[in-house]
């Protein structure tokens, strides 16, 4: 069963670890090669990608017209819920936590990341209540991933090819063709991920290599990323760390 759970940054609100029995919070993550933003979003490839992350038929899934998106860089998304954007440009933490505070998913466009390595506790803080990301296209910058820990992605290669590109098994089964990855120009591959991601594109030159890849009901730890659920406890203490953030529905299940 889907629970809506909202988080107030009101210092007089009280919150009763009872209410987190047997409730999980946890994250979704997809990483890409394509600059799905910069090339119309290829067909609906950002449908499939976003219904993803909301976890479309899971028994925590946000309701499309709920799941409100955080967009930096350019591109435009639509058939969900409120859309802000950004530039990617944060001057201060406190610029970042309130852009965070009303979204369900932060969309990274093409070269806007660079944020997120300078926020990068305030993200983590962030995703590990709930929150969702998707990232484009890397361009092969060194360090552009710096924001997750150490092993959990490679620095992405960088590649260029419009052709070529196959969905795995796993992708398929998300809804992912030929038409969503091919004919658009990408720009980098991962050689190496955490075992807790699933695969769901390559490319027949590179093997060995992903283009894409995503989790979900993940957290990030010191160590690397998790498929766990955190115990009642641990969830409590963290729900008042992060009421700063502001309101913000949190993907749960019990």
């Amino acid at each position: 069963m889907k629970i809506k759970l909202i988080k107030a940054a009101s210092a007089g609100l009280i919150l009763s670890a009872s209410c987190f029995v047997n409730v999980a919070n946890a994250g979704a993550i997809f990483l890409t090669g394509h600059d799905v933003l910069s090339h119309g979003n290829q067909n609906g490839y950002d449908t499939i990608i976003l219904d993803y992350l909301r976890g479309e038929g899971l028994s925590n899934e946000i309701a499309a017209n709920q799941y409100n998106i955080g967009l930096t860089g350019s591109g435009s998304l639509s058939g969900f819920g409120t859309v802000t954007t950004s530039s990617g440009v944060f001057a201060t933490g406190a610029d970042f936590s309130s852009f965070l505070a009303g979204i369900d998913v932060l969309v990274v466009g093409e070269y806007s990341g660079g944020f997120l390595n300078t926020y990068t506790t305030l993200f983590t803080d962030w995703f590990n209540a709930g929150g969702d990301i998707w990232v484009d296209s890397s361009n092969g910058t060194a360090g552009y991933y710096d924001w997750l820990p150490a092993g959990v992605a490679a620095d992405g290669p960088g590649i260029s090819e419009s052709t070529g590109f196959v969905a795995t098994t796993e992708g398929a089964a998300l809804g992912i063709t030929s038409a969503n990855v091919n004919n658009s120009p990408t720009h980098n591959r991962f050689s190496s991920w955490a075992p807790a991601f699933t695969v769901f594109e390559e490319h027949g030159n590179y093997a060995g290599s992903a283009i894409s890849i995503g989790i979900q009901d993940a957290t990030l730890t010191e160590g690397g990323i998790e498929n766990n659920i955190p115990e009642p406890s641990t969830l409590a203490m963290f729900a008042l760390g992060i009421m700063g953030l502001g309101f913000r529905r949190i993907k749960t299940k019990n």
